[in-house]
């Protein structure tokens, strides 16, 4: 194995896992590989808050972003974390959010927002009510 750049160790609860020389485990790269994936299918990295709305292998995935992020919240607070700094780079360039309840609220959000806003009034100064039907040229 370290012949093609791998090598053994031992993780925290003494099991076996392969890493590169890098110090990345084959385990991290192939999730980050299924989260870009996961972006290029739903054009975003969130998952939904309840697990009957995900897959089996969305699930998955989505526990493992939230343990990324709870290596980065442990690094940011000075402790030892597993999250090396390649596999953050990795991260950032793919614009992941490291912690997304820290997203400040631009002035393009909120003029979005306001936009949002005013097409809804309009719909319902049309229609009468919030129902969006298809019918009525609205998709759900």
């Amino acid at each position: 194995l370290v012949d093609l750049g791998w090598q053994k160790s031992l993780d925290k609860k003494g099991c076996i896992r392969i890493c590169d020389l890098a110090g990345e485990t084959k385990t991290w790269n192939e999730n980050y590989e299924k989260l870009i994936e996961y972006k290029e299918k739903n054009g975003n990295m969130v998952f939904p808050s309840g697990n009957s709305k995900l897959s089996k292998k969305d699930l998955h995935l989505r526990n493992w972003v939230i343990r990324v992020r709870k290596e980065y919240q442990r690094l940011q607070s000075g402790k030892e974390a597993d999250l090396s700094a390649i596999q953050m780079k990795k991260l950032s360039d793919i614009n992941f959010l490291f912690n997304p309840k820290k997203i400040s609220h631009s002035k393009s959000n909120k003029e979005i927002w306001e936009s949002r806003l005013q097409a809804l009034k309009d719909y319902k100064a049309r229609y009468g009510d919030f129902a969006m039907h298809k019918k009525r040229g609205v998709n759900n």
